[in-house]
């Protein structure tokens, strides 16, 4: 779940899809409506999924190896300095089951 623009993020993402990984990735409308080149290179590899959620309150990544969970201020902000990390599995299966909770409930874009 991304809730920042973060031009870090896509080059770690496009490596790491060109390897073969599977990422699925849930954004608000507004990293859509904003990088639809970016987002439109991501959906070219069959193994992507990328899905709008504009109500998420945290920011936060889940991958077999850990969480970092980024809860935001009072002001919409958030310092990523100060993310909760956890590299054991029930930090990680927190993660997994919260991250299935918003791709749930969010809209899953296939095209631009």
């Amino acid at each position: 779940i991304f809730k920042v623009k973060n031009e870090e993020a896509r080059v770690h993402f496009i490596p790491t899809l060109k390897d073969g990984v599977f990422v699925t990735l849930c954004a608000p409308l507004v990293i859509k409506n904003e990088h639809n080149a970016e987002i439109e290179e991501y959906l070219k590899f069959k193994h992507t999924s990328f899905h709008v959620y504009d109500t998420a309150k945290v920011a936060f990544v889940v991958t077999d190896r850990f969480l970092s969970l980024s809860l935001f201020f009072k002001n919409g902000t958030f310092d990523p300095r100060s993310d909760l990390v956890g590299f054991d599995s029930s930090s990680i299966k927190w993660g997994e089951d919260l991250f299935k909770y918003y791709k749930e409930n969010a809209v899953e874009i296939k095209t631009l």
